[in-house]
């Protein structure tokens, strides 16, 4: 299902828990907010249902500030600075 993405020792489990944390802290308010929202709506569609909705979300974000400031600051190879931070 993809729900594993890194296996770790037990004494990494927290650094670990805690990077990935702040990834994710550090990438585009909106389309975090969008993955949490299609997560929960998964269990209540059918995965046609679900497909269906990651595509419309896609078409959505791809319209934002946000994802033109994600590609200006990788290639000008700086962090990026998302509206709403």
């Amino acid at each position: 299902m993809g729900l594993v993405s890194e296996v770790v020792p037990d004494e990494q489990v927290l650094a670990t828990a805690l990077a990935l944390a702040e990834d994710i802290a550090g990438a585009a308010p909106l389309a975090v907010r969008a993955v949490k929202e299609l997560v929960l709506a998964s269990m209540n569609v059918s995965l046609e249902g679900g497909l269906r909705r990651e595509r419309k979300t896609f078409e959505l974000l791809f319209s934002t500030a946000d994802k033109s400031e994600g590609l200006r600051a990788a290639l000008e190879k700086r962090a990026p600075r998302f509206e709403g931070r």
